[in-house]
């Protein structure tokens, strides 16, 4: 059998960095403590470069998505190895200077701000790409985000499960489970995970799997962040026809539509009402303001996967159609087209960063057409009220199929939430020079939305308030039920002790290393 295995190595845009080698022996006083422990008594490979604030390469290893809540650094290492990353990781360890392993720094939950004046790990040189076309595998390292495989993955005949945007690391969106709109047909990302390369706190490089550390791989999968280091994971392609007709994949339907305020009571009813999905069709609906009309509105994202013909996915969209939508824009593209075309083409403005964000959220199993319109209605005045949050702010509901999704057990992985059928997020921002209260009006408009949202989300009866969140949205203050899941947590406590007994990797959503459930 003919097989070809395809090599990449792909920097990306935000990962890229210079060499500042020469730094390391003339280091700022400030930093002392710090690089005599860590550079001065290890013998560091070629490829490993440490940075420190105001050279570029420090800002290369450290920008963020969003700057609020945001940790402080005093100095970045980027490992060129995982003989050095283990080597590093057992030296922070035992000399218990804190710090954050990044990837595309696209995690927003405020609890990172917790760590202050530490040490930033960036993994942008880890940076492979292999596709296996004899095993129909993708292996990436977690520098790799989901703008780097889409057209690779694609030409090599493949289609993989993918969010809602292109710039996070695919791999730090898989160990929280990975959600996206194409759970009804693949699932989630962790689905799709067969294996990963793991260091842990104590500087052991393992391979986890179903098969190998299948209980490590097990709380890989959810919880993550939470319990060592992940510098390469193997993913489960999915074949595709590349041809729009006949076909059944590697096509789909990209379909945006704007609905006006007047609407959104009519419409919030259309979304309820087509729950659940068919497996092929997910809906994105974020409600924003519209600078040009000065108003707030929908707009309203439909695709609709694999069709066999143009024909059969436009038949799709006769609902939303006899809402009489004031613009809409319907487009059939290939598959790595359709993560670009969403929105109105918004992939990139959604992935600029550097910028505040303050984000609330909630998973919910199905919508309740009043609370939402009420909802929509305090977003509006908040619109109204701080002209400086306008740009930035906004409520998205992701809503989803969930076939494929509810397809795999509930106990394959510590991901608690696989009957979610939604996501709601709930992102502030505002101008830096702001005077208008924005900040403050937001860090109480949000948990108050989120309240009133989760009281009718479908999880009511199961967990105090109804609120379940998605561990990737989470914002931190949340119990830790609803992150996680009580039923769940004894198995993750317990793999916190084993693998990070002294709670190294505290600072994303932390787990603890002894649970019992509360009575």
């Amino acid at each position: 059998m003919m097989f070809k295995k395809v090599s990449f190595t792909i920097c990306s845009c935000l990962l890229m960095a210079q060499s500042a080698f020469g730094s390391i022996s003339r280091p700022k006083p400030q930093y002392g403590n710090l690089v005599t422990s860590l550079i001065g008594s290890i013998n560091w490979g070629p490829s490993t470069q440490w940075s420190f604030p105001g050279q570029r390469a420090f800002s290369n290893a450290t920008e963020r998505w969003t700057t609020f809540s945001e940790p402080t650094y005093l100095a970045a290492v980027s490992p060129g190895t995982e003989q050095d990353l283990a080597k590093l990781l057992r030296a922070v360890t035992t000399l218990k200077i804190p710090f954050l392993v990044t990837s595309g720094r696209h995690g927003f939950n405020p609890t990172l701000g917790g760590l202050q004046n530490g040490l930033a790990i960036d993994l942008s040189r880890f940076n492979k790409l292999e596709i296996d076309t004899r095993k129909d595998t993708l292996t990436i390292g977690p520098a790799i985000r989901t703008a780097d495989l889409l057209d690779p993955v694609y030409n090599a005949g493949y289609e993989i499960q993918g969010g809602t945007c292109t710039c996070p690391s695919f791999i730090g969106v898989t160990l929280g489970g990975g959600i996206g709109r194409w759970e009804g047909v693949y699932g989630l990302f962790i689905d799709a995970l067969q294996s990963v390369r793991f260091v842990a706190a104590n500087g052991t490089i393992l391979t986890a799997s179903k098969t190998k550390n299948s209980e490590l791989f097990w709380g890989i999968k959810g919880a993550g962040a939470n319990l060592g280091v992940v510098i390469e994971a193997t993913y489960k392609l999915h074949k595709i026809d590349k041809r729009p007709t006949p076909g059944g994949s590697g096509y789909g339907l990209n379909a945006d539509f704007i609905i006006p305020a007047e609407k959104n009571a009519s419409y919030w009813k259309l979304i309820e009402s087509l729950m659940p999905y068919p497996s092929q069709l997910a809906i994105v609906s974020v409600v924003g303001w519209n600078s040009t009309i000065n108003a707030t509105q929908i707009v309203s994202n439909w695709e609709y996967f694999g069709a066999a013909t143009e024909a059969e996915a436009r038949a799709v969209l006769a609902p939303i159609l006899a809402l009489e939508p004031s613009v809409s824009s319907i487009q059939y593209l290939k598959w790595p087209k359709l993560f670009y075309a969403q929105q109105f083409g918004s992939n990139d403005a959604n992935c600029i960063p550097d910028r505040k964000r303050d984000i609330y959220t909630a998973s919910i199993r199905h919508i309740d057409p009043p609370t939402w319109e009420a909802q929509f209605a305090k977003m509006a005045a908040f619109f109204e009220k701080y002209p400086s949050a306008r740009a930035t702010s906004a409520f998205a509901a992701e809503t989803y199929p969930t076939q494929a999704t509810l397809a795999v057990p509930d106990d394959d992985a510590a991901y608690p939430w696989r009957d979610a059928q939604g996501y709601l997020v709930l992102q502030f921002g505002w101008d830096d020079d702001s005077t208008d209260g924005a900040a403050a009006a937001a860090a109480s408009l949000g948990p108050e939305l989120r309240t009133a949202f989760a009281a009718t989300s479908g999880y009511e009866h199961e967990i105090k308030g109804g609120l379940a969140v998605y561990v990737n949205y989470a914002h931190g203050e949340e119990p830790i039920e609803s992150i996680y899941r009580a039923d769940k947590l004894p198995r993750l406590a317990a793999l916190k002790k084993t693998w990070d007994p002294n709670n190294v990797f505290a600072y994303h959503l932390a787990l603890p290393r002894e649970y019992r459930a509360k009575s």
